[in-house]
C-alpha cells in the first residue's frame, strides 16, 4: 500500500501568473482613466484580472496542495474528491497550447451537480471543449503533468 502523494504549484510559476494579471490591472485602470469610450471593455478587464490576481496570490501563499492521490481518491485543489470506484480516466489534454490534467467520472452529472454554481458552470464550459470533468492546469505545477498521471493511475490500479 503506497502512502498519500501530494503535488504542489510551483512558487515561481505563480508568481510569474500574479505579476502577468497586476500587470492587465494596472492597465485596465489606466484605460479606464486614459480612454473613457474603452471604460466598459476596460472595467470587465479590470474585473477579470483583478479576479486572476486574487486566486494567483492565494494559490501563492497556500501550503496545500493542488493534487493529492489518497487512499480515498484524487483531490484536485477546487473540486471534491473524486472516489476510485468514480474515477474512469485519466489523461494529459492539450488544448489551445495549454496543458490540463483531466479526470473523467462513472456519473458526470451527479458530480458537476455537486459543485458550487459558479465551479459547474466552468466546468461544463471545459467540458464543452475537452472530455472530462476534472481539470487542473499543468502550467503552475512543480511537477510534469504525466508524473502526475502516472502516480494517479498507478494508485488507480492498485485501488481497484
Amino acid at each position: 500500500m503506497m502512502g498519500d502523494q501530494r503535488f504542489f504549484a510551483s512558487r515561481w510559476m505563480t508568481g510569474i501568473l500574479a505579476l502577468g494579471a497586476l500587470g492587465f490591472v494596472v492597465l485596465s485602470g489606466v484605460l479606464i482613466v486614459v480612454q473613457p469610450f474603452t471604460a466598459v471593455i476596460a472595467a470587465l478587464g479590470l474585473g477579470f484580472f483583478g479576479l486572476c490576481l486574487v486566486i494567483a496570490l492565494w494559490r501563492l501563499f497556500d501550503p496545500r496542495p493542488v493534487a493529492e492521490i489518497t487512499g480515498q481518491g484524487v483531490k484536485i485543489w477546487q473540486y471534491p474528491l473524486v472516489p476510485w470506484a468514480e474515477l474512469t480516466d485519466v489523461q494529459v489534454i492539450r488544448f489551445q497550447g495549454q496543458m490540463m490534467i483531466v479526470l473523467s467520472v462513472a456519473d458526470p452529472e451527479t458530480f458537476i451537480a455537486s459543485l458550487s454554481a459558479p465551479r459547474r458552470a466552468l466546468a461544463r464550459a471545459n467540458a464543452a471543449l475537452v472530455p472530462g470533468q476534472v481539470f487542473l492546469a499543468a502550467n503552475v505545477l512543480r511537477d510534469e503533468p504525466q508524473v502526475i498521471t502516472a502516480a494517479i493511475r498507478e494508485r488507480w490500479q492498485q485501488e481497484a
